[in-house]
């Protein structure tokens, strides 16, 4: 064999080399040892592969982080998104909330300042308001225009002629219903006894052993046999304007409203009632407006106590239209 470091030919078993004095087995490893490292891969291809996955591991990393961020971006830009759209939404619903009370309001507003109008709105015609007479026989007109006591047993009325007392004889009429003998038994003004009330007060009246079951809206308790009951009649009639609570439209023949006699102030706020009654439009007449005056004749489904003279009030719907007065009674 030969030296590894001189390259000259020494013995087989020799350690040391004679000429140079190397050590042969510690240089025949050294040298198997680059062989085998020459064999395989470089280290440094290793290495640099190991280096290679080291720099791509954080490359992957940065992108994931990337990513991740990118989304949790685009989620915070839609929260916000939604929560701008959200407070719109809020916004929107507040306005109009305030909107809808605030003309709640003025409606409410606006329907008080009606009532009150109308609470101080007369639709009558001072030339024809009912004159009330107590020099005349008793008539009283029981009528709706006032409220029921609570103990229901005494009737609101107006006595429209005469004076009423305590113990007179009366008769209870109208409706065509049969003609009731009676008296007085009991007359209140203001929830409070007296013995008599004269034409033009408003009073409670208990009539004796009749019970107010008995008693009608647009009946009439007179002096026993002093006034003729009937169906027909004639007279003028102003039609209420719009302004005065009265009908929007004309009227024309065959109108059938409800009539109330001797009316005075008509109070344009309440609903009253009365007979009803068919109306015909005389002079040829083809229709009336509101606001003008027309001669009428009528007909009532129901007699009652009809004079000369007393005044009417036409109603529809619970609301006067119109004031007239008798001018002529058919019998």
């Amino acid at each position: 064999m030969t030296c590894p470091i001189c390259k000259k030919e020494i013995s087989e078993t020799a350690q040391f080399c004679p000429i140079c004095g190397a050590n042969i087995k510690e240089n025949i490893i050294n040298d198997a040892e680059s062989n085998i490292a020459a064999q395989t891969p470089p280290k440094t291809i290793v290495n640099n592969s190991i280096q290679l996955d080291n720099t791509i591991q954080p490359t992957e990393k940065l992108q994931t982080q990337s990513i991740t961020t990118f989304t949790t971006n685009e989620n915070n830009i839609n929260n916000k998104k939604n929560n701008k759209i959200l407070l719109i939404l809020i916004i929107i619903v507040i306005a109009v909330i305030v909107t809808f009370t605030l003309t709640r309001n003025e409606k409410k507003e606006n329907t008080s300042n009606t009532t009150t109008t109308n609470e101080n709105k007369k639709c009558y015609i001072s030339t024809i308001s009912y004159i009330f007479n107590e020099s005349e026989d008793l008539l009283i007109d029981i009528t709706e225009l006032f409220n029921w006591t609570t103990k229901k047993v005494y009737q609101t009325a107006i006595i429209k002629k005469g004076v009423a007392k305590v113990g007179d004889p009366v008769q209870l009429v109208g409706l065509d219903k049969e003609i009731v003998n009676t008296t007085i038994e009991s007359i209140k003004i203001n929830n409070n006894e007296v013995t008599s009330a004269k034409a033009g007060d408003k009073i409670e009246i208990k009539l004796k052993d009749i019970d107010d079951s008995l008693l009608e809206d647009n009946q009439s308790i007179i002096k026993p046999n002093s006034y003729k009951l009937n169906k027909y009649f004639e007279g003028t009639l102003h039609l209420f304007t719009k302004e005065e609570g009265g009908r929007h439209t004309e009227i024309y023949t065959n109108f059938r409203p409800q009539i109330q006699f001797r009316t005075s102030d008509v109070d344009c706020k309440y609903r009253s009632y009365g007979i009803v009654g068919i109306l015909t439009l005389l002079n040829e007449t083809q229709k009336a407006e509101p606001g003008t005056d027309v001669n009428i004749s009528a007909e009532l489904i129901n007699n009652t106590v009809i004079n000369v003279g007393d005044t009417f009030t036409i109603i529809e719907g619970g609301k006067p239209i119109g004031q007239g007065k008798v001018t002529k009674v058919i019998e």
